[in-house]
């Protein structure tokens, strides 16, 4: 639509959140610049509440507005704010001390030589391994060491790398692949689950695509009947707007709570014996279980011992086990990456996903899924200009020790 040289265009942010492609802006552009921003408006359009305009098969089946958080609907004002974004490549001054902040102007046809002139230094003098990228596995660039000759990479991933290898090791999932990850758990969570829990997760404020349109899909299922417990360190506005209950816990410590709730899964029996019979490995699950009782280490993971790490009283960790497991269709929703950035995040997800495994809930509706398996990244890259070079890339450390 254009009026008066306005053009209307739907797009979304770039805000490298991991879900921008979920969200819709409709965007007013004019010269070139936008000038204003809308959310989503292909589906009912003009409707306040647009619940009440959708029919529940609509509903489910996510045709419905896919509004942006906060950060797409002002994402455009960074875009053109010029006066504060590097527009040009910058040197540092000759004979000026790092971090004084004297930079001066320079073509990128100097930028690029200086780059590839320091590159070609610092392999003859160190040798090939001397060249690193601190960050996180970058196909192209390593198709680029395959060429040169010299340099090395990462493996695993600077956000979320002790869930993706807890996807590994826990389920067998490919390592890079996108397959796992859906948008419609919103859907499958409204459709089918009984309760819903969110664990550190505040999507009242958090940007994840769309993450108020997550926000809103957890208050319908409040409103329908559903429960809402919250799990986390602070007091958010998830806490006090979306939740029925709120459950502080110390930082950090949720895998103790994990542990003492399939300790109460284990001694009072609400194991779901078929599931584990058919889809659970039986050396593996008797070696946990015997861990979480404390039948060698004379060490039970119980409430009690659980209360002195995690802060969350035993008995409230009990309550909680036993309601989530009698009504067998709770919907887990996790965190906003903060596990998957401390020491032994990995055993955080390994003991959420074995306490999920032993109650059955791996592929069942309105569960969750065990583990939010990616967006991951490929490798693999074949380029139009020939086969890799004959230099294997090596990859020497974990990207996730970087961030």
């Amino acid at each position: 639509m254009c009026s008066d040289s306005i053009k209307t265009v739907y797009t979304t942010c770039v805000c490298n959140c991991g879900g921008t492609s979920s969200c819709v802006i409709k965007a007013h552009v004019k010269d070139g610049r936008v000038i204003r921003v809308e959310p989503d408006d292909r589906y009912n359009p003009g409707v306040g509440m647009e619940d009440k305009a959708l029919s529940f098969d609509d509903l489910i089946n996510n045709r419905l507005q896919r509004r942006p958080c906060t950060m797409g609907l002002v994402f455009h004002k960074y875009f053109h704010m010029e006066e504060d974004r590097v527009l040009y490549p910058l040197r540092r001054v000759p004979g000026t001390e790092r971090g004084k902040g004297q930079f001066e102007r320079i073509s990128w046809d100097e930028a690029l030589n200086t780059i590839a002139q320091c590159m070609k230094e610092v392999r003859e003098k160190y040798g090939p391994y001397s060249i690193i990228t601190p960050y996180m596995p970058n196909e192209s660039l390593e198709r680029i060491f395959q060429f040169w000759g010299a340099g090395v990479d990462s493996w695993g991933w600077c956000s979320f790398d002790p869930q993706r290898l807890m996807g590994h090791i826990m389920a067998g999932t490919p390592g890079w692949s996108y397959h796992e990850f859906s948008s419609s758990s919103a859907a499958d969570m409204l459709t089918h689950s009984k309760i819903i829990v969110l664990w550190g997760f505040d999507p009242t404020i958090q940007h994840h695509g769309p993450a108020h349109q997550f926000a809103w899909f957890i208050k319908l299922a409040r409103e329908r009947g559903i429960p809402v417990i919250l799990f986390g360190p602070r007091y958010t506005g998830t806490a006090e707007t979306l939740a029925d209950q709120w459950i502080p816990i110390k930082p950090g410590a949720d895998g103790a709570m994990f542990l003492a709730m399939a300790n109460v899964v284990f001694t009072e029996d609400w194991v779901d014996h078929e599931f584990v019979e058919k889809f659970v490995e039986p050396m593996g699950l008797e070696k946990w279980r015997r861990y979480v009782l404390g039948l060698e280490d004379g060490i039970g993971k119980t409430p009690e011992w659980a209360e002195g790490i995690c802060a969350v009283p035993a008995e409230t960790i009990r309550e909680l086990t036993r309601l989530v497991a009698k009504d067998r269709r709770p919907a887990w929703m996790w965190n906003h990456y903060s596990v998957n950035r401390k020491a032994q995040g990995e055993q955080t997800f390994k003991a959420f996903a074995s306490l999920q495994a032993i109650l059955g809930y791996w592929g069942t509706p309105g569960a969750g899924p065990p583990l939010n398996l990616g967006p991951h990244r490929g490798f693999g890259v074949v380029a139009s200009w020939g086969p890799p070079g004959p230099y294997k890339v090596p990859k020497f450390y974990r990207s996730h020790f970087w961030a």
